[in-house]
C-alpha cells in the first residue's frame, strides 16, 4: 500500500504521503562487502510500518534457582 501511494505522489495524483520516514537500526547478515557498507545497519523505513519486538528474557523459577546453587561448590566454606 504503501509503495501504492508512493507512485501515486510520483504521478502527481496525491499532493503528500499518508505516512512519514524514520530511521531504523536492521540486522541483517554481514556481506562479500560489508566493511564498505555506509549505511551502518541504520535503513529509512515508513514509520506505520510495525516494530519487531524483542522477546523478554526468561527467567528461572525459584526451583530451578535452588536445583542450580545446589550443584554449585563453594571451596571458601
Amino acid at each position: 500500500m504503501c509503495k501504492l501511494y508512493e507512485y501515486a505522489q510520483h504521478q502527481g495524483w496525491v499532493s503528500r504521503l499518508p505516512f512519514g520516514y524514520e530511521e531504523r537500526t536492521i540486522k541483517r547478515a554481514p556481506g562479500f562487502l560489508a566493511h564498505v557498507d555506509a549505511i551502518g545497519g541504520k535503513a529509512m523505513v515508513n514509520d506505520i510500518m510495525p516494530r519487531k519486538h524483542r522477546a523478554l528474557p526468561k527467567f528461572l523459577s525459584m526451583d530451578e534457582i535452588k536445583a542450580l546453587l545446589a550443584t554449585q561448590e563453594n571451596p571458601h566454606h
